[in-house]
């Protein structure tokens, strides 16, 4: 499927102002079709489960979000490439902060499980 052919089904969209809300109106502008395939805008990640797995509907949500629906077979996850839709997240703390035990375990587990910083991040 392609993401001209999902745009033909009705859409659940997170709010503007969320991630991937904001893919949805700012880089996709799908508010500025001639008829905006969007149905319903929400943040409830319950409500946007609910109603992905009543029907035909299509939505931008990471895959970990609805992983224990895809393992049920409850929902499918499309393999449409979505460019630009990447998003760094990443952890800050004070200079001065000295972590805890169960913090530095935490941040070293974070470090074990996550792609290397690139070379080019100051």
């Amino acid at each position: 499927m392609t993401l001209d052919e999902a745009l033909a089904y009705p859409w659940v969209a997170s709010p503007k102002d969320a991630p991937a809300g904001q893919f949805v109106f700012e880089t996709l502008r799908i508010h500025e079709r001639d008829r905006t395939p969007v149905r319903v805008v929400s943040s409830s990640l319950v409500m946007l489960r609910g109603i992905l797995a009543q029907g035909d509907y299509v939505s931008i949500v990471s895959r970990h979000q609805v992983s224990v629906e895809i393992g049920a077979g409850l929902l499918t996850a499309l393999d449409i490439p979505l460019a630009g839709s990447g998003r760094a997240i990443g952890l800050t703390h004070r200079r001065d902060w000295r972590p805890t035990r169960t913090q530095e375990s935490f941040i070293g587990f974070l470090r074990q499980h996550s792609r290397p910083e690139p070379e080019n991040t100051p």
